[in-house]
């Protein structure tokens, strides 16, 4: 009788997932028990049933980082990093959940650390992986830490943005491991409210938010359908994106995420798997800023934005040179290829000034304005 309940189970199983309905389950997870361990070379991950997500070791900056992350081909979209602004690991790296419940990572140099914030006194009985992309510690039953409450800088679907807490964006596309430029705050006032790193007082000095004041909302939740909602006390008071309606087809999973990208830009993406060890397509659904330039600080010193075929480009002033001159590098900002004393040295009645104007430009950020 047991073997037949199983078979049944199994074959419910696949029918789902063939069926296109096995998207972002909290219900369905793999169990990690004590004594499990992840290395750098040999077991580098702990998948989701479906395969969708894992967690584990990622290549970073010729290392590794421990992470999440959607496994999308042919590069993997990550969406949580641990102990994020770290020097990358080396190799022969390993994870453990030990003996008395603690997840550790241990370094070829005989470092410890810890992964998660759970306290000294919190100890697990197991892990699991979700296929919501959620990495959870038990006691028994008990939830005593879950990566959904420590985002980084993107949220999942059924994964909320609680007062006070907030997005930070990565260096760069490639680069996740670090923190980038901007960050996403969702404020006791009740406005989710994007500003530069290290740069927001109030409101005012935002690039963008919702409006949401007086206390309108307390979270910025994605729900699994695709939808961005901003609630108070669980009731949606406004949905960000009520023009997006993906829908999954036959043969087909989605999983949507929301992002906060290493250009400011606060963008709701969707994966569209048609199973989940093949190729994904990934597209955009809503992006907040229309024009990327809109992100304060987006260019660095001595550089300006412009907006070609909806992307931001960084150029330098006349007279200026990137410090950097790639793609990721340009919003380093620029710096002067001449030096003040090559005009003071000059003998005549005229200087080699030229002017040049630039039609159609605002600069209304600190400390120009």
């Amino acid at each position: 009788m047991a073997l037949v309940r199983v078979v049944i189970f199994l074959k419910l199983f696949f029918l789902l997932v063939a069926e296109g309905f096995l998207i972002n389950d909290e219900s369905m997870s793999y169990n990690i028990s004590l004594g499990s361990n992840l290395t750098t070379d040999t077991n580098p991950s702990w998948v989701s049933p479906s395969g969708l997500f894992a967690f584990g070791f990622y290549q970073q900056d010729g290392g590794f980082a421990v992470g999440i992350w959607l496994t999308t081909k042919p590069e993997i979209t990550v969406v949580w990093t641990a102990n994020r602004d770290d020097p990358p690991l080396s190799s022969n790296s390993t994870i453990e959940l030990t003996g008395d419940g603690h997840l550790l990572l241990f370094t070829t140099y005989g470092e410890q650390k810890p992964i998660t914030g759970q306290s000294d006194s919190e100890s697990a009985t197991s892990a699991s992986m979700f296929d919501s992309g959620n990495f959870v510690l038990y006691n028994h039953s008990e939830v005593i830490w879950q990566s959904f409450h420590y985002p980084c800088d993107t949220i999942l679907g059924g994964q909320e943005l609680v007062v006070w807490n907030q997005l930070v964006s990565s260096v760069s596309a490639s680069q996740y491991s670090s923190s980038g430029r901007f960050v996403l705050k969702m404020q006791g006032d009740g406005n989710l409210a994007a500003y530069p790193q290290n740069n927001y007082v109030g409101t005012s000095d935002s690039y963008w938010t919702t409006g949401t004041y007086a206390g309108r909302a307390d979270s910025l939740s994605l729900n699994r359908n695709g939808s961005l909602y901003m609630m108070k006390s669980g009731e949606a008071q406004m949905v960000l994106n009520p023009s997006t309606s993906s829908q999954s087809r036959k043969n087909e999973t989605i999983v949507f995420r929301a992002t906060l990208n290493p250009d400011g830009n606060f963008v709701l993406y969707s994966h569209r798997f048609t199973n989940p060890s093949g190729n994904s397509t990934g597209m955009m659904e809503w992006e907040a800023l229309q024009d990327p330039c809109k992100a304060t600080g987006i260019c660095g010193v001595n550089s300006y934005c412009y907006t070609t075929a909806g992307k931001a480009e960084c150029r330098c002033f006349p007279g200026f040179l990137f410090f950097n001159d790639s793609r990721d590098g340009n919003f380093l900002g620029c710096y002067r290829n001449f030096a003040d004393e090559e005009a003071c040295s000059q003998r005549g009645l005229q200087l080699s000034y030229k002017i040049t104007p630039f039609d159609n430009m605002s600069v209304a950020v600190f400390p120009y304005r």
